[in-house]
């Protein structure tokens, strides 16, 4: 057993999710794809926000302020529509965009 190992009690206390869960809140908010390096049941900091990102704000930008202040050392990348890594340069609306939602 770790020794960082806390209580579901304790995790509500502070928002923790897993990362599954992590992953998934992002793509209901932001409809984009999030792909988290780590076990799928650790925990990181709940997804606060309710309202997805601006079309306009690129991907790093996005990752810097919403993605790596909740999830600590872990690695991520945003996955797009052709399945592959998206550019950290490519504005929100493009990665949104490159999914087929039919």
């Amino acid at each position: 057993m770790s020794k960082n190992k806390i209580t579901i009690a304790e995790c509500e206390k502070k928002n923790k999710i897993t990362i599954a869960e992590f992953e998934s809140k992002v793509f209901e908010i932001e409809d984009i794809k999030l792909i988290m390096r780590g076990k799928i049941s650790e925990l990181v900091d709940d997804y606060p926000y309710e309202r997805r990102a601006s079309n306009n704000m690129s991907l790093n930008a996005y990752i810097e302020t919403r993605i790596k202040p909740l999830i600590g050392d872990f690695t991520s990348e945003i996955i797009d529509g052709t399945l592959r890594k998206a550019h950290g340069k490519s504005k929100l609306q493009t990665i949104r965009e490159s999914y087929d939602h039919n």
